[in-house]
């Protein structure tokens, strides 16, 4: 797939970032949740767009730190997988109290992504986690991964190549991120909903994500059942055609020394 080879071309050809222990990948995301009446998890949500500002530890070792802004107020929270290390949200204005100790994180990061694209797909369907089937999770998997995640040019560039062997997955000529930045979309269609990366028109760079409503029903996944949301009935009624049900532009990503440090 032309879009993806070139996405991978483009990828390559970055410079790394400068990954050291002790530092931290500093991400910033827009993105906004649509309330769908149809989806219960959304329930309660305002649909108003966030700005989120991320510090992800490179080495895992210590707690990261995340920033969220809606509708003019900011919360921000201390990152820690570790159950033991309990977590709270801190309100509006106020910092995010102190840095809990003994806390570990996922590594920013992944030494582990395979940098050839054959062993990059494999890397794809065996990390994978969720209840989609696995080619549907696959490409998923590969969203999350470059969304919030520093992967290296050679790593990165194997993933876009490996999901040119990923079934169902097919490019869309114009689309538009959330930043309103004009690019290309690559993206797969099942239960009723098009998950799609979006890159930049030109330059081919990930741009960010976004999920619509596809009611294509055509493409049936390895170790799927063929879906029924884009044909029900009551999933119709209550969605358009290309209605944008999730979407997310990455602005911009640096390295910083220390959590809550701007670069």
């Amino acid at each position: 797939m032309t879009v993806l080879e070139d996405a991978a071309e483009a990828a390559s050809a970055r410079p790394p970032l400068r990954v050291d222990a002790g530092r931290y990948l500093f991400v910033e995301t827009r993105s906004r949740q649509a309330v769908d009446p149809a989806a219960p998890e959304t329930r309660g949500m305002s649909g108003s767009p966030v700005l989120r500002r991320a510090w992800l530890p490179f080495d895992g070792a210590k707690a990261g730190l995340t920033a969220e802004t809606r509708d003019g107020r900011t919360v921000r929270t201390w990152l820690c997988d570790d159950a033991a290390a309990p977590v709270k949200k801190a309100p509006h204005g106020s910092g995010p109290g102190p840095r809990p100790s003994g806390c570990r994180n996922r590594p920013a990061a992944d030494p582990a992504v395979p940098a050839e694209a054959g062993a990059a797909r494999a890397w794809l369907y065996r990390t994978a986690q969720g209840g989609n089937p696995p080619d549907v999770q696959a490409f998923i998997t590969l969203g999350d991964t470059v969304a919030e995640r520093y992967v290296p040019p050679a790593a990165l560039a194997a993933l876009f190549r490996a999901a040119t062997r990923v079934p169902g997955v097919t490019a869309s000529p114009a689309a538009v991120d959330f930043a309103g930045r004009r690019g290309v979309a690559v993206g797969q269609t099942w239960a009723g909903t098009r998950y799609e990366l979006i890159f930049d028109a030109a330059s081919r760079r990930f741009l960010g994500t976004r999920t619509v409503v596809d009611f294509d029903a055509s493409f049936r996944p390895s170790g799927g059942k063929s879906p029924g949301a884009g044909t029900d009935p009551a999933f119709r009624a209550a969605h358009r055609q290309g209605q944008v049900l999730y979407e997310a532009a990455v602005l911009r990503t640096a390295v910083t020394g220390r959590p809550g440090e701007l670069p």
